[in-house]
C-alpha cells in the first residue's frame, strides 16, 4: 500500500476484503497484511500459496495471520 495507489483503486471497486498470496512471505506479503489490516479491510492469507527463501519463514507467517483454504474458498463462492 505504501506509496502506490492500491487503496485508492480498492476503494473505486468496493473491495473490503483481501486475500494474499506471494513471494517473500515474511516480507513483502506481511507488509502488505499489516498495511490492510491497518486500513481497516478484512485480510486473508491464502494457504499453501506463500512462497520465501525459507520454509521456516513460511510456518511462522501461515501460524500468525489468518488462513483461507481453497476448499473453503470455494464454498464461499459457492463452487462447491
Amino acid at each position: 500500500f505504501n506509496k502506490t495507489a492500491l487503496q485508492e483503486e480498492l476503494e473505486n471497486r468496493g473491495v473490503d476484503t483481501l486475500i494474499l498470496t506471494g513471494f517473500a512471505a515474511s516480507q513483502c506479503v506481511t507488509s502488505t497484511y499489516r498495511g490492510a489490516l491497518d486500513l481497516d479491510y478484512d485480510v486473508f492469507l491464502f494457504r499453501g500459496s506463500l512462497a520465501d527463501s525459507s520454509s521456516e519463514r513460511i510456518k511462522f507467517v501461515e501460524e500468525i495471520h489468518n488462513l483461507l483454504s481453497y476448499g473453503v474458498l470455494r464454498k464461499l463462492i459457492g463452487l462447491v
